[in-house]
């Protein structure tokens, strides 16, 4: 009578042993089914297009990171608008690298914070600080050296692609009858060195997005005492890109 009992408990166990086997198999081979779904129809994080401004016909290249559609060629668009400080004409809300027209064409046109908020098409709108931060954070291609003097360096450039449009800064202490020598007062520096990008403000908090052409460097940059207003616009120039959520 033992001896049967000692069977059926052993039978017992053996049956539930494999029946458990089974289980955990047929987990696994649809585990590894659904990782594999997973990474077929996950979202691509990298994904290239076009768009075209419908305000002048320009085609810029945009570029799908992770959950948002990045413009990579800096805006170049003449909003033809006016700025004034103190009620005076002290120029225009963008110009050109050098007041030459060629440089837009490779770096965009450089604007002031007034005409940068404005600048996007419809649709689109300036990235903010974060966004530029968790941007160049995992797409900058940096790495780390340590025979370098400054440590850090660029395996190739960006994916989201900079380009050292520079800077531009109007003086504002010209005379209202100089208005049309607007341009004799900007000057400008940074060529090919360092990108500037206007971010879009938070809580009335104009940041700035500089990147360093030839080292592994970038930062935020907080422009104190500027407006977005064009009765007190501020006399800084920086380049722009815009950004969409992707759907």
């Amino acid at each position: 009578m033992l001896s049967k009992f000692l069977k059926l408990i052993i039978k017992y166990y053996l049956y539930s042993f494999l029946l458990l086997a089974l289980l955990f198999l047929i987990r696994f081979i649809n585990t590894d089914k659904d990782k594999n779904s997973v990474t077929d129809n996950a979202p691509i994080a990298v994904k290239d297009s076009l768009i075209t401004d419908s305000r002048n016909g320009h085609t810029y290249r945009t570029r799908r990171f992770d959950k948002l559609w990045w413009m990579i060629d800096n805006i170049n668009l003449d909003l033809e608008d006016s700025l004034y400080y103190k009620e005076i004409y002290i120029g225009k809300g963008s110009y050109c690298y050098n007041n030459n027209i060629k440089n837009a064409k490779k770096y965009g046109q450089l604007y002031d914070l007034s005409s940068a908020v404005e600048v996007c098409p419809t649709g689109w709108r300036l990235p903010t600080i974060k966004e530029w931060e968790v941007l160049n954070d995992k797409y900058a291609n940096c790495a780390w050296d340590n025979n370098s003097s400054t440590g850090n360096y660029r395996e190739r450039l960006p994916l989201f692609e900079p380009v050292g449009g520079g800077k531009g800064y109007l003086y504002r202490g010209f005379l209202p009858q100089e208005k049309n020598k607007a341009e004799d007062h900007l000057t400008y520096s940074g060529q090919n060195k360092f990108a500037y990008y206007w971010a879009q403000t938070e809580r009335s908090k104009p940041y700035f997005f500089s990147i360093n052409m030839q080292r592994c460097e970038a930062k935020r940059s907080l422009y104190q005492g500027a407006s977005t207003r064009k009765t007190l616009a501020q006399g800084k120039f920086y380049s722009c890109r815009c950004v969409k959520e992707a759907n």
